[in-house]
């Protein structure tokens, strides 16, 4: 039983720190210890009244009921885990990541994610973000050299600037694109080979707040 108290304490504790809340995976865990929980719950009420836990299960289906639609949304990513989606544009990206040599990248947070899964670690990836959540993985890629920044094409011309108005020479490739009803929605690019100013280059490496 103490478990269900250190999990709560826990997650508030940190929502307090990190002044965010947390994502939904990460209450993924808390879920499943509660489930659990109530599972065993049910198997003692069903010893006494079976009434009474058809009214509980009934209670607990129409509650989730109406999330439904986020599990059939959510199901795709991780059936990708077991199962990469060969249209995903991430899984175009690390293959020419590779094709260019690159083992460090930083990009979004989800894109970055996405390039450690698909690239089964190869290729080491952070965030671009001041505030990024995963500082470890920024302090790898600290002391890499040579590194890529992979975007989409909404954030292209804030980091084309900052190249520009460094002078920095660099490489740009456009990697991917995603359409619907013949319209492009969403582009996807690389840039990397950087040379100039060391001190501008390496602000590449957290250029969005």
């Amino acid at each position: 039983n103490l478990i269900l108290l250190i999990f709560p304490a826990t997650l508030c504790a940190s929502t307090v720190i990190m002044q965010n809340g947390p994502h939904a995976h990460y209450l993924y865990p808390l879920y499943w210890t509660i489930t659990i929980y109530v599972g065993f719950y049910l198997s003692k009420v069903s010893n006494y009244s079976r009434a009474l836990i058809i009214i509980i299960i009934g209670i607990w289906v129409v509650f989730y009921t109406p999330n439904t639609k986020d599990y059939s949304r959510e199901l795709p990513k991780w059936l990708e885990v077991f199962s990469p989606n060969t249209e995903s544009p991430i899984l175009h990206i690390v293959k020419f990541l590779q094709s260019i040599g690159v083992k460090a990248v930083y990009s979004s947070y989800g894109m970055a994610s996405e390039i450690i899964m698909y690239s089964n670690g190869a290729i080491q990836a952070a965030q671009y973000n001041k505030s990024a959540r995963g500082k470890s993985l920024q302090i790898k890629l600290k002391n890499q050299p040579d590194f890529a920044l992979v975007t989409r094409g909404g954030n292209l011309p804030l980091i084309l600037s900052h190249l520009d108005d460094h002078e920095i020479s660099y490489k740009i490739k456009f990697v991917y694109s995603l359409s619907y009803e013949d319209e492009v929605t969403n582009t996807y690019w690389t840039i990397w080979d950087f040379k100039g100013n060391i001190s501008a280059i390496n602000q590449l490496r957290y250029i969005f707040d």
